[in-house]
């Protein structure tokens, strides 16, 4: 996985010389991301929640994870339809 991220970053990499540029490229976590999201698809029951008395089942898959900022803060963004990203 290591080296297929390094390849896709070579390829993906801005051809800007700009040293502000802080492109971050493709990184371990976003392969796990759409891991997840993949098996969520396949195996629908783990999409789901336990209502009063039923389960749901959801059609989309979308993904919330923690980050920490620069600053120190944590936040939690949802990828929407993360099994249809590229």
């Amino acid at each position: 996985m290591k080296r297929l991220r390094q390849k896709l970053n070579e390829i993906l990499a801005p051809k800007s010389k700009d040293s502000k540029d802080k492109s971050r490229g493709i990184t371990i976590n976003d392969f796990l991301i759409k891991a997840a999201a993949l098996a969520c698809k396949r195996r629908p029951e783990t999409n789901s929640i336990w209502m009063e008395k039923s389960i749901r089942q959801y059609e989309t898959v979308d993904i919330n994870l923690a980050v920490t900022t620069d600053a120190g803060v944590v936040v939690t963004p949802i990828v929407y339809n993360a099994d249809q990203k590229v």
